[in-house]
């Protein structure tokens, strides 16, 4: 048979593993907003970075081109 005490015992331990999975769950809420806030800056810089990357590709063909174009016209 379970006395009083013992049963206080127990509501205490459940109480405290419950409080123990609330702090575990807010520390994987923290966790998964941090990584949301980055992805979003990394995404905000993602399309500068191709669309610079792409402008140079661009101006490289143009001026190799360009130079393949003056060389064998004479110039």
């Amino acid at each position: 048979m379970v006395d009083a005490s013992q049963h206080t015992d127990m509501e205490g331990l459940d109480l405290r593993q419950r409080l123990a999975e609330i702090d575990k769950t807010h520390a994987e809420i923290s966790k998964l907003l941090a990584e949301t806030r980055k992805i979003a800056r990394e995404a905000t810089w993602v399309p500068v970075v191709v669309g610079s990357t792409a402008m140079t590709a661009i101006a490289g063909v143009i001026g190799a081109a360009l130079a393949l174009t003056l060389k064998l016209i004479g110039n």
